[in-house]
């Protein structure tokens, strides 16, 4: 959703609403800034939906719960093939529950439009980045440093309180909510790659992660696309909830065998040679 600050007539902005735009201000004081039947205001503009069942946005609901499914489905089967004996094997089921939290509000909001559901939404999807990025320097570091993954993660979280607390001080900053995203999305996309490289013609089980990683970046171009929904429900970024949901499959596939496989080295005298 953009936000712009632009110059639209009072008699406009009644008309968007009868068609079902979604017009918000972000509390504008009348008195100083209109003029001459004209307001400056910042406002979110979406496209009109047509609602089935009372879902504002269904077609992005359906896709969405198509990804929640595929986290579960796969968390489940990860934890029956995966001791928890095994290395990372909690923060991977913790993982799993970041990402199913996300995909719930991801429903909610696009069952229900409201600042509430879109800040939710928003913050926990922030969050499933934010931690693929921190398990991403765990794994990295294996199960030495103990003191600087410790490190790493209060480091991650009080990082993601900062985060929730810039974007409900005050006015929602969507460019800097963007912004944040993509950083720590390539961040978090170019070190996965980095790892996966030098060890994936002697471990062929990493190429799920590479695969799901160069896959969901192709998938971003969806969510930087944007044109009006077909039929009035599907749109660029319900499609793009459509490409994400088979990621999953390749993602746990990827994480069931690397844990299992620092299971087996971890017997070993140079454990720390292997991870």
């Amino acid at each position: 959703m953009n936000t712009q600050v632009v110059i639209i007539p009072v008699t406009l902005i009644i008309v968007l609403q009868r068609l079902g735009y979604q017009v918000m201000s972000g509390g504008v004081q009348c008195h100083s800034e209109c003029y001459n039947g004209r307001v400056t205001m910042s406002v979110n503009i979406t496209w009109p939906f047509t609602r089935l069942c009372g879902l504002q946005e269904p077609a992005s609901v359906f896709f969405s719960l198509l990804n929640l499914l595929a986290h579960v489905v796969n968390v489940r089967r990860f934890r029956l093939s995966v001791p928890p004996s095994a290395p990372l094997y909690w923060l991977w089921c913790t993982h799993a529950v970041v990402c199913i939290n996300a995909w719930i509000w991801s429903v909610v909001f696009h069952a229900r439009d409201t600042p509430t559901t879109e800040k939710l939404d928003y913050f926990c999807a922030f969050s499933m980045v934010l931690f693929s990025l921190i398990a991403l320097i765990v794994r990295m570091l294996g199960r030495r440093y103990g003191y600087l993954r410790q490190l790493v993660c209060m480091g991650g979280i009080t990082f993601f309180i900062f985060h929730v607390w810039y974007l409900t001080k005050a006015r929602f900053d969507y460019g800097y909510n963007m912004k944040v995203n993509v950083c720590v999305g390539i961040i978090n996309g170019c070190g996965w790659v980095a790892w996966c490289i030098p060890r994936i013609h002697t471990r062929s089980y990493v190429r799920w992660c590479g695969y799901t990683v160069l896959a969901a970046m192709v998938t971003m171009l969806l969510e930087v696309m944007d044109f009006p929904p077909l039929l009035w429900t599907l749109d660029a970024h319900a499609l793009w909830h459509l490409s994400t949901a088979p990621l999953p499959f390749m993602w746990y596939r990827f994480l069931e065998s690397d844990c299992l496989y620092l299971l087996q080295q971890s017997s070993r005298p140079d454990y720390k040679k292997h991870i």
